[in-house]
């Protein structure tokens, strides 16, 4: 157990985690809006299956690794590219300001890169790579 606690793919999750709440969290003040409803919708499904992900890693669960993981990320990086453009509108398109939402797209960006990373790895798990 402690091996699969401080491999590359649970550190990774868990910091999938920790930006996909901060990415909705800052802007959950405004939920409403159908902009910052799907933000937070890929808040919350990032930070369910980041969740899922590392107690599948700590539990030494072989079966939700690679086919599984893979289509679970390559979803997940479709949110959160949506997300990220969404947030990036919200700033261009209808020129809000905020320091909040400003946040919220850097994390929604981050998160995204963290999610393709994810991937990458579900892939190279899928061919037999083991991390």
């Amino acid at each position: 157990m402690g091996s699969a606690v401080t491999s590359l793919p649970f550190v990774l999750r868990f910091f999938e985690m920790i930006t996909s709440i901060v990415a909705f969290a800052v802007v959950a003040e405004w939920a409403g809006w159908s902009k910052i409803n799907y933000i937070i919708f890929t808040g919350v499904c990032g930070l369910v299956f980041a969740l899922v992900f590392m107690v599948a890693y700590a539990a030494g669960a072989k079966a939700i690794r690679g086919k599984v993981s893979a289509a679970i990320d390559g979803l997940l990086v479709l949110f959160w590219l949506i997300a990220a453009a969404v947030a990036t509108s919200i700033l261009t398109v209808d020129d809000w300001s905020g320091s909040r939402i400003r946040s919220s797209v850097a994390f929604c960006w981050i998160t995204f890169v963290l999610w393709i990373f994810s991937l990458v790895i579900s892939i190279r798990e899928m061919s037999g790579y083991e991390y």
